[in-house]
């Protein structure tokens, strides 16, 4: 084992480790350098594509499989080993560093496999408790990039670590453990009620399209191209590579990640230029057009209107625009079915592909959708929004404690790093 270096506290500059309240720690702990706390065996890593692991584990027993790891954990299996043992993983590229309750660390333990996104450490003392460390730290000071943050094994080795003496590293972690327990608990509870009022939302939509929600409901089936323009991006030779996308610009290029299934999300967003967007075709949205998603993630929607701030946006080639052929559908109305069990079995039913779930545009052109009334598509969006509205308010009660266990799990390692747990 080789000798641990001390840095001294007055070393550390604040463009280095930006907690600057821990500097007060017990007077018999250490500063040091997180490369002379572990050995690194980034060596051992090996990445293999999907394909290659999905040929490498067909028709094997899942008993013969090892897990397959990556930055933030477990992407899959593969038929063979590379480490045994107890490691800390912490992600290279592609870990929520600067999303302070995310894990960016965690312990892998017995045979496994690590792909190139994740570094591999074996502590000295205490893994769990180095893992515990990793995931309280502010990384501003070490990563690098924009749109995909990197830690690169040089910035990692110069993280100030604290080192505390093996008893106190094993009495801490046993203290963390335990309060970690009782918060777990709590917050399994909460995310049960969150559960219960997803399916409680579903129950609802489908009352509404099974002519239960409302009284005297007649409707006339039709189908989704008899209702609906349907238009895919463009997936030509300009369709945008990485390195056109930047983090302003004239359109807005939309990801998976901005339609989720109650509507869009616009915490990650990338952007093409004009000259980008001139090049490329079809896939322009218009003011009213609703948004699917069609590959992958099948089933996400959202409806463009005056709510949305971005002027010029475009589908990419994972969705698909459903732009009404006449006036008199309520957009609302018609999000709600496409969030609906009723729609949502339509899906499971004619989906293609296993490893990348595909719903092609000539097979959803023949998915039905019910048309009411205008009067009874009114009537059927305030009953189910009126029920939504006592769901959200609950929700919004248990995420704000879920929000506010996070706070206190972090105040527990503060306490836990600054020698004031044990």
């Amino acid at each position: 084992m080789t000798q641990i270096k001390q840095i001294k506290t007055d070393k550390i500059s604040e463009d280095q480790f930006h907690l600057r309240h821990q500097r007060s720690i017990p007077k018999h702990w250490s500063w040091v350098k997180l490369g002379d706390v572990c050995e690194i065996l980034d060596n051992k890593r090996v990445p293999v594509n999907s394909e290659e692991r999905e040929r490498r584990i067909a028709g094997k027993p899942l008993e013969k499989l090892f897990p397959y790891f990556g930055a933030t954990g477990q992407v899959g299996y593969i038929d063979d080993y590379l480490l045994e043992g107890e490691y800390v993983l912490l992600g290279e590229d592609g870990a929520p560093f600067l999303e302070r309750n995310k894990t960016k660390a965690y312990i892998v333990n017995g045979k496994f496999w690590v792909n190139n996104h994740a570094h591999i450490l074996l502590s000295k003392k205490n893994n769990k408790f180095l893992c515990y460390y990793l995931n309280y730290i502010d990384y501003h000071p070490f990563v690098t990039g924009t749109t995909r943050l990197k830690l690169n094994q040089t910035s990692m080795k110069q993280i100030p670590v604290i080192d505390p003496p093996l008893s106190e590293q094993k009495k801490i972690v046993e203290k963390i453990e335990e309060l970690f327990s009782s918060l777990d608990s709590g917050v399994a509870s909460l995310k049960k009620a969150k559960e219960q009022i997803r399916l409680y939302r579903q129950s609802v939509l489908a009352s509404a399209f099974n002519g239960k929600l409302i009284d005297n409901q007649e409707y006339v089936a039709k189908l989704i191209k008899d209702v609906f323009e349907l238009i895919d991006g463009d997936r030509g030779p300009n369709y945008p590579k990485r390195q056109d996308y930047r983090e302003t610009g004239h359109c807005l290029f939309l990801s998976t990640k901005n339609v989720r299934p109650n509507g869009f999300l616009f915490n990650e967003v990338v952007f093409i230029d004009e000259k980008k967007h001139k090049e490329l075709r079809k896939g322009t949205l218009s003011k009213g057009d609703i948004i699917l998603t069609t590959r992958g993630t099948v089933g996400n929607v959202a409806y463009y209107d005056d709510s949305v701030k971005y002027d010029v946006v475009r589908i990419n080639s994972g969705m698909l625009i459903l732009r009404m052929k006449e006036k008199n559908y309520l957009p609302k109305f018609v999000i709600y079915y496409v969030q609906s069990p009723q729609f949502n079995l339509q899906i499971k039913q004619k989906i293609t592909g296993t490893a990348q779930p595909q719903l092609p545009a000539n097979i959803l052109k023949g998915f039905s959708i019910p048309i009411p009334s205008i009067a009874q598509q009114t009537q059927i969006v305030e009953e189910i929004e009126k029920r939504f509205s006592e769901a959200d308010n609950l929700e919004k009660a248990i995420d704000e404690s879920l929000e506010k266990s996070e706070t206190l799990r972090q105040s527990i390692l503060k306490q836990a790093f600054e020698g004031k747990l044990v």
